[in-house]
């Protein structure tokens, strides 16, 4: 008997806002959710030297510098909860040319948001703790294929020193700027690089953002803590917000996920579907296990197969027995839509 579960919730996927106008000067966008929905924020802008959003009067967004006729396109994405809300856009001699909002929506999905609530201090020359929070992954939600093992965690943060535009955010393998705001995130008390780095702004206004992107198990408890060590020679204030968005069934990095622990009677079959979500990548569904001396995917894995647009993988376990298997999903700003077993 064939058991599926379609976990992109196509019914809640819907574009808000796409204006293509231009402004120079302090806009808004109000939106209205039902439910609680992931939100896709993009914005296209001209000229230095930059935008920052805010949610709700909280500032988590920036374009991070714009060099003088340079045009960038930034994203984020963000849980929101229902209710209505409002998005301030404000460009610094820069020019918004898209302003893009649209929300989609999958299960098993979980958030965090912290902000400093204003200015606090940063000393000059010490490393001051801005942001120190913990959260916790859902647990292990049973599916007919299995139990959710792995998530897509995106943490998303903004920050900004008042009156002071010289600052970084820096990577573990790099040194501290001396006369710069030298910014670092940490992950269990272990520093961590940034994946995305919208950076130094030559005015303060707009601030600094950047993503880290993670890919941690179920259940499991972890500290994330934003640093600046205050190198620029004068106390400074500062002030940042965090967003950390959970869920298993998208992915934003091209490395193999692993969304299930399979665990279903040998002889079924088991159905994957991955669609494009932010891109159309090329995606990829491996089930097997890496050997101790890898020979390559050819000699790993039991199935694989490969495709853009929608992508419909199965595999019957005939022989392999799904709990010593593994089921790796690939594939850049894509996504698994529905999941199914045909239980023998």
């Amino acid at each position: 008997m064939l058991f599926s579960e379609q976990v992109r919730l196509l019914e809640d996927e819907e574009v808000l806002v796409d204006d293509t106008n231009t402004y120079t000067e302090t806009v808004t966008k109000n939106i209205s959710l039902d439910k609680q929905k992931l939100v896709y924020l993009k914005i296209k802008a001209y000229d230095r030297y930059g935008v920052k959003v805010s949610l709700d009067d909280i500032p988590i967004f920036s374009t991070g510098y714009i060099s003088d006729n340079a045009t960038v396109e930034k994203d984020i994405i963000m849980i929101v909860d229902a209710g209505s809300h409002t998005f301030k856009f404000e460009p610094d001699y820069s020019q918004i040319q898209l302003i893009h909002i649209a929300t989609f929506n999958f299960p098993d999905k979980s958030k965090v948001t912290h902000d400093t609530g204003g200015y606090i201090s940063a000393p000059k020359s010490q490393m001051t703790t801005v942001l120190n929070i913990d959260f916790t992954t859902p647990n292990a939600r049973r599916l007919v294929a299995g139990t959710i093992k792995k998530y897509t965690v995106i943490v998303n943060v903004y920050v900004e020193t008042q009156y002071e535009p010289d600052a970084y955010l820096k990577n573990p393998d790099e040194s501290d700027s001396s006369g710069f705001m030298n910014w670092r995130l940490y992950l269990d008390d272990e520093e961590v690089g940034w994946d995305v780095r919208n950076q130094n702004n030559e005015r303060w206004p707009v601030g600094l953002f950047g993503k880290k992107f993670l890919r941690l198990d179920s259940g499991k408890t972890f500290n994330v803590k934003v640093k600046v060590n205050n190198l620029s020679g004068y106390n400074r204030n500062v002030k940042a917000s965090i967003h950390i968005v959970v869920c298993p069934w998208f992915f934003v990095t091209d490395e193999d996920h692993e969304p299930l622990k399979l665990d279903f009677p040998q002889g079924s079959t088991l159905y994957v579907t991955l669609e494009p979500l932010l891109e159309n990548p090329t995606k990829t569904v491996k089930i097997g296990r890496k050997r101790f001396k890898d020979f390559g995917d050819s000699a790993n894995y039991y199935y694989m197969v490969s495709g853009t647009d929608i992508l419909n993988a199965y595999y019957t376990f005939e022989m392999v027995e799904p709990e010593k298997a593994q089921l790796f999903i690939k594939g850049k700003n894509s996504c698994i839509s529905i999941i199914g077993v045909d239980i023998r």
